[in-house]
């Protein structure tokens, strides 16, 4: 959720959301990232975009809001854009009622920190405050009161939708010969490759630390 240009002060918000099963149940949501950017510029986009990637890997998908982020969406690899209609909202925030009525959704008590002033947690004070109006014609409007920010919890609701989708194929490490190959400085081809302890690079540092890095 990016901020436009006006006089509300309205903030640009980058947020990360992770998908699990637990249990066999319905899947659970948790808010990995929720970053409120100083000024919502380009280079601040392009930067959580890289960091996200390094730390979580390639993301199931990336939406961003039509109206302001049009210059972002082909220099962020998979972004999509997308417009807030009413319709849209309608079941972005009807999802997201569900989710918090079930408990399926999770994110650290601090979420969001104001950029100006370091107030941490404006993730939780704008989901308290967040609301709708049926106006004229069953329409229905989101967001809060007048001079009050949604910003937060807009994203959320974005992020959430981002990876609600079928998950990305993935392999765990030990499952990638030429990695492993890589990791054990192996070369050759692919049977060249020998068995990975997966326990190992649990319990050694330097072998993280060198799988870390060979996987950047």
């Amino acid at each position: 959720d990016r901020a436009g240009v006006g006089r509300r002060g309205d903030r640009s918000v980058w947020t990360v959301t992770a998908k699990a099963y637990l249990r066999e149940a319905d899947p659970v949501f948790r808010v990995l990232v929720c970053a409120v950017l100083p000024t919502g510029a380009e280079r601040e986009v392009l930067a959580c975009d890289h960091a996200a990637r390094e730390v979580f890997g390639e993301p199931d998908g990336v939406l961003f809001e039509s109206y302001g982020c049009s210059d972002l969406v082909e220099k962020v690899r998979g972004a999509e854009l997308v417009s807030p209609t009413l319709q849209r909202q309608h079941g972005l925030f009807s999802r997201l009622h569900r989710l918090m009525a079930e408990g399926r959704i999770q994110f650290p008590a601090d979420a969001g920190r104001d950029p100006r002033t370091g107030t941490p947690g404006l993730l939780k004070s704008e989901l308290v405050t967040f609301a709708y109006d049926c106006e004229r014609e069953g329409a229905t409007k989101f967001g809060t009161q007048r001079g009050a920010h949604d910003d937060t919890v807009y994203s959320l609701a974005w992020a959430c939708e981002a990876c609600d989708g079928e998950a990305q194929e993935r392999k765990f490490w030990w499952q990638d010969k030429q990695f492993v190959r890589e990791l054990y400085g192996v070369g050759g081809d692919e049977d060249a490759a020998p068995e990975p302890d997966p326990a190992r690079h649990l319990t050694d540092p330097l072998a993280v630390h060198r799988a870390a890095l060979a996987n950047l």
